[in-house]
């Protein structure tokens, strides 16, 4: 029988992925687990295991260096490949949520300015509901940005301040 190569997410997803995966007889030993190397076979020879970045996971699948992935449905929307999601998991439960600042009502407001990990995920979301966005990428700690205020995240030159003489 043809070796299935499965692709899983390193870090908050793994150990759950690899003890789903075990359940269903496709288990990695706990001795290559501590070996930290990124391709593994399990006992049998029927399946192997690639550990790589969430983000790269969809991509090994698409190109078919995996036949086989887990990772979260956010990083599978989020990198726009042509990929079949046959099931979910029920793994690493997550929600994408809209944050502003105290008292500011999106309705009220003409252009928003979005920071976001996931640009395709929030251009979708607003452009779904007629929202013209200006989508400024972050990749980390996204939950700043609400409370950095207005002129903070902007485009543009900064005026810039000469020393009083």
């Amino acid at each position: 029988m043809r070796e299935l190569t499965i692709a899983v997410a390193k870090g908050r997803l793994q150990d759950e992925a690899l003890a789903l995966l075990a359940g269903a007889g496709a288990g990695v030993s706990s001795q290559d687990l501590s070996s930290r190397r990124l391709a593994v076979e399990e006992e049998s020879g029927r399946y192997s295991f690639i550990f790589v970045k969430p983000a790269d996971v969809p991509v090994y699948v698409e190109y078919g260096i995996a036949d086989c992935g887990v990772v979260g449905r956010d990083v599978l929307l989020e990198s726009g490949t042509d990929l079949l999601q046959p099931l979910t998991l029920e793994i690493g439960r997550c929600r994408i949520v809209v944050a502003a600042r105290t008292g500011v009502s999106l309705n009220d407001l003409g252009m928003l300015r979005v920071a976001t990990k996931y640009p395709r995920i929030a251009a979708a979301h607003f452009g779904a509901r007629g929202q013209p966005v200006e989508i400024i990428e972050l990749s980390g700690s996204v939950e700043l940005a609400p409370g950095a205020g207005p002129g903070r995240l902007h485009r543009g030159p900064r005026p810039i301040r000469q020393d009083a003489s």
